[in-house]
Parts: structure tokens; C-alpha cells; sequence
């Protein structure tokens, strides 16, 4: 075992005795029930983060508008800064891609990597009009927050607001008006007032087409969890990782890849416990509780663990794979844990108790 193993273990062991007496189960065991789990989730923490993504892209999108109207470094710092807090609530919408958002091909168009950035470069070459549509039919790995980052950040990371040419911001213009656009569907797809997706989810059983019982829906629900866990260890560090190549680091351009991934395993750890700007609702962690308090304090315990060890790392991503190869491993390793918990308890456990 690696030293960075034993802290890791450590680490956890000690999360787990510091709440080892310190769960009493749901304040809301009385009223629990699977109907409430579900709709819960999707009153809670679907429709509230959708609609702040929606309200994080615009943001960016208006401040895109200022800069491009008179390009500072003052107004392309905010604009970075825009682009930090969009990410990051998309981020923590990962952990439920099912929906509108899968059928509708939504994901890819905002969140394709890696950039084709030879591909970018002939784009902005050519004298076609960046119009909605032109946008719109543009490959995966031409737009979307990636062809934005690339853009407001440069290739090393440093770009200056003078550097800009007329034609990328015209190109940085159009590039944030299509991410409002997807964003904003994604959230009325799920609105009730308009796409009604949350009365698919909150509808499950009772001759539902989608969800035709309510274990469906939970297993939808959880196994989106368990999708991010997993797409993060798996694919966004191990590819990278595993091929010891930089280019293939999600976030490269502003260095924030390690932040992305922490940012996934926030929002499949809240997705989990139903927390979502200081509120709490049913969730799945009360349908583990009920039937084994003792893995939902362990998947919680893991879940705080790898958040905690993303967050320590003291270099960027693209450094990290090739000069701190253990703690990489360690941190991988620790996603397939969880993973695997989650997959072989709680899976388990709808299957056996959920019978409607």
C-alpha cells in the first residue's frame, strides 16, 4: 500500500467513526415513501439546478454581449469568471443525464471534448455568418463550453483581451447565445409549465409508458449516480491517465478539470441526500437508511472522501497524470469503490423492496 493509499484509507476511517453514532435515520421516516423520493428529486434538485444553469448561461451570454461591444481585460475576467459558475452548475447536473437531456441529444452539444481545436481555427477562417442555425449544425467538438474555454482562455491559458480578432468574437458571441439556448431547453423540458418532463418522472406506475412502476424510476434515478461516479474515474481521468496525454484533459484550457470532477461528485453526493441550496428532501440515502443505515453512512463517507481528495491536489490535471501517477491511481481507485457500492448495495436493495 502507497503512503497517498494509507492517508486515503485513513482518511475515510476516520469520517466513518466521526458519524459512526451520529445518524439517527430520516427526521421524515413517518412519511417516507417511494413516490416521495422521486418527487422529491426532481422538485428539489432537477428543476431548481436546470434553471440555474439556464440562469448561469445567460449571465454569460449578456456579459459575452459587453465584452464583445468593448474588449477589455476587465470585462474578459468576468467573463471567465461567468464561464467558471456555468461550468460549475453543469457540472452538478451530470449525475442525472437521463431525460430530455439524453433523448434529445442536449449533452454532447454543450459538453463534447476534447476540442477540436485545428477544426475551430477553419471555422473561424471561413466567411460563413455565425447565424443560430449555422451554429446549431456545427459538430459536437465545435461549440459548447469547450470552443468557449478555448476561446476566453487561450491555449496556455493566458489570453489577453487584446489578442481577440473581430471574427472569434463574433464566433464567442454565437458560442454563448447556442449554450443559452440548450441550456434554457433543458430546463423547460423538465418545467412543468411547459416540456412537463418532471410529470413523466413523478407519474411512475399507474400506466406510465417511460417509468411503468416506480422501481424504474428509482433505478433511473440511481443508476444516473452511479453513471457519474463512474464516467469520472473511468473516462474523464483514466483516458488522460492512462495515456499519459494531456489533450484529452477535459477542462485544459482554463486548468479547471480537477474542480470539474470534484463538481461531478458534489452533485451525484447531493443528488444521493437530495440537498440542494440549504434544503434537504426525501432522497435515496433515506430508502438505504431504512433497510442498511450502516452503507448509506459508508457511501456517504466515500463520497466525502474523494471530494475532499480532489480538491487537495496542488497542481493541474494535465501536470498530475504525469508527475503524481500514485495519488491519481489512489483517486480512481477510490471512484470504483464508490461505484461499486453504490451498484452492489443499494441496486440490490430497490430490487428487493420496491415492489410497486
Amino acid at each position: 500500500m502507497t503512503k497517498n493509499l494509507i492517508i486515503f484509507t485513513l482518511l475515510a476511517s476516520l469520517l466513518i467513526l466521526s458519524c459512526k453514532d451520529n445518524n439517527p435515520g430520516p427526521d421524515n421516516a413517518a412519511s417516507y415513501s417511494n413516490e416521495a423520493v422521486i418527487t422529491d428529486f426532481v422538485d428539489n434538485t432537477v428543476v431548481p439546478k436546470y434553471e440555474s444553469l439556464k440562469n448561469e448561461a445567460g449571465y454569460m451570454k449578456s456579459d459575452a454581449d459587453n465584452f464583445i461591444s468593448g474588449s477589455t481585460q476587465e470585462k474578459l475576467n468576468i467573463l471567465r469568471a461567468d464561464w467558471f459558475r456555468t461550468r460549475e452548475a453543469w457540472e452538478t447536473t451530470e449525475c442525472f443525464l437521463f431525460g430530455p437531456v439524453a433523448t434529445l441529444e442536449l449533452d454532447p452539444s454543450i459538453d463534447d471534448w476534447p476540442l477540436n481545436s485545428v477544426d475551430l481555427d477553419s471555422v473561424m477562417a471561413t466567411s460563413n455568418t455565425f447565424t443560430p442555425s449555422y451554429v446549431a449544425s456545427l459538430s459536437t467538438s465545435l461549440k459548447g463550453f469547450h470552443a468557449i474555454e478555448y476561446l476566453i482562455f487561450g491555449k496556455n491559458g493566458n489570453r489577453l483581451a487584446a489578442d481577440f480578432t473581430a471574427r472569434e468574437k463574433e464566433y464567442l458571441g454565437a458560442l454563448c447565445a447556442d449554450l443559452l439556448t440548450i441550456t434554457t431547453k433543458m430546463y423547460t423540458e423538465w418545467n412543468p409549465a411547459q416540456g412537463n418532463y418532471r410529470n413523466e418522472l413523478v407519474t411512475a406506475g399507474n400506466g406510465n409508458a417511460t417509468y411503468p412502476t416506480k422501481k424504474a424510476a428509482l433505478l433511473e434515478i440511481t443508476n444516473a449516480i452511479t453513471g457519474i461516479v463512474e464516467e469520472v474515474g473511468a473516462s474523464k481521468i483514466s483516458e488522460p491517465f492512462n495515456t499519459f496525454d494531456s489533450t484529452l484533459e477535459e477542462s485544459q484550457f482554463s486548468k479547471n478539470s480537477f474542480t470539474d470532477f470534484k463538481n461531478n461528485i458534489i452533485g451525484a453526493r447531493d443528488a444521493y441526500m437530495n440537498k440542494y441550496d440549504s434544503k434537504t428532501k426525501t432522497s435515496i440515502s433515506d430508502f438505504v437508511k431504512q433497510y442498511n443505515k450502516s452503507l448509506d453512512q459508508d457511501i456517504i463517507i466515500k463520497f466525502n472522501a474523494i471530494i475532499q481528495n480532489l480538491g487537495s491536489y496542488n497542481t493541474t490535471f494535465g501536470n498530475a497524470i504525469i508527475k503524481q501517477r500514485p495519488n491519481i491511481s489512489n483517486t480512481i481507485a477510490a471512484l470504483d469503490d464508490l461505484k461499486n457500492n453504490i451498484e452492489n448495495g443499494i441496486l440490490p436493495l430497490i430490487h428487493l423492496h420496491v415492489t410497486d
